[in-house]
């Protein structure tokens, strides 16, 4: 395993694409997906599969996939206990993280939801962008002290209108605001509104423009 790190090290010092890191009990998929889906079009980007969300995968998804063009790599990690998000942020060091949901997925593992909150938020140890679904359990708190801590937090709600991106459902369809602006309406779009939030404001932050996003 040190020998495929060590390789995938070498491929992202050499690229050097702008590392995008995506955790959280579940959401991680689909986030990913509109991620791609509102970048591709202004930047070339790689996003790991979605098997691979551990040292193993990322290493392979990186050493396999990543070409010289390459402008943004997006790295869903998962983790089964505390340490391991930390291991792989430790090589990957992303620059922009996620963090998209709490739940009791493998509570068996963790003990109790605080333990899946601190677990999870290894993500933004090298990170100076944060984006936080604040309505999961624990995230607000959490999205305070890191922006206490120096890191520009992007918070992202379906429930708080002053949220920097807020989703929520209207005649029109599904609403995105950013920063109390309306942005984007999709009509016949049946997604998480956090998961929407939390995809724009990763797609906001990698440059795309409000118009691209709509």
């Amino acid at each position: 395993a040190a020998k495929f790190v060590a390789a995938a090290t070498a491929t992202l010092d050499r690229i050097d694409p702008i590392r995008v890191a995506l955790t959280g009990s579940y959401g991680k998929t689909t986030i990913k997906v509109f991620i791609n889906h509102l970048v591709t079009g202004s930047r070339a980007m790689v996003a790991s599969p979605a098997s691979f969300n551990n040292t193993a995968g990322l290493s392979r998804a990186i050493n396999e996939q990543l070409a010289l063009d390459t402008e943004v790599f997006l790295a869903e990690m998962g983790t089964y206990g505390p340490g391991e998000i930390a291991s792989m942020v430790s090589w990957v060091r992303p620059s922009i993280s996620i963090l998209s949901a709490i739940g009791p997925v493998h509570l068996e593992r963790f003990g109790d939801l605080e333990t899946i909150v601190k677990a999870k938020s290894e993500i933004f140890a090298t990170s100076r962008t944060a984006i936080l679904n604040v309505d999961a359990h624990g995230l607000a708190a959490e999205a305070d002290r890191l922006a206490t801590s120096g890191l520009r937090v992007i918070r992202c709600s379906a429930e708080d209108a002053t949220a920097d991106v807020f989703v929520h459902r209207s005649d029109a369809g599904i609403e995105v605001r950013r920063g109390g602006t309306v942005i984007a309406s999709c009509p016949g779009l049946d997604a998480a509104l956090t998961n929407v939030a939390c995809a724009v404001a990763a797609a906001s932050v990698l440059g795309v423009t409000d118009e691209d996003i709509a």
